[in-house]
């Protein structure tokens, strides 16, 4: 699937309690990531997932720009968009909130990574 990412997500949180902390650059009417369908020959899901855990942070991606419906993110892959197809456009939204965590650049550090999205198309075999 082609994408339009950002080279980095990059988290400033202000204190060590900081909740609904956005990534720079993103706001209520820009996502911080878009993805456009390329598949034109079967439909697709988007799962999301983080590849190692976060002490006492929690880090939440949506596919509108509310919160109230958005995803935890766990090691576990979850379904952030289903029947994707090739016209379909996706904007991801992304918020961190912390719980009294000891040192804020580590987790700060640990989030300034690449996206991977992962696409599975839908009756494939």
């Amino acid at each position: 699937m082609p994408y339009n990412f950002t080279n980095d997500t990059i988290f400033k949180p202000q204190t060590n309690t900081s909740l609904n902390t956005t990534p720079y650059s993103q706001t209520n009417s820009i996502p911080i990531y878009n993805i456009s369908g390329r598949n034109p020959d079967r439909n697709a899901t988007l799962y999301v997932y983080i590849n190692q855990t976060l002490p006492r942070a929690d880090l939440w991606v949506s596919n509108t720009s509310s919160k109230l419906n958005a995803i935890n993110l766990t090691l576990n892959r979850q379904v952030i968009w289903g029947n994707y197809t090739n016209s379909s456009n996706l904007g991801l939204w992304m918020w961190l909130d912390l719980h009294d965590v000891d040192n804020v650049s580590s987790i700060v550090r640990r989030l300034q990574t690449r996206l991977n999205p992962e696409g599975v198309c839908v009756g494939c075999l």
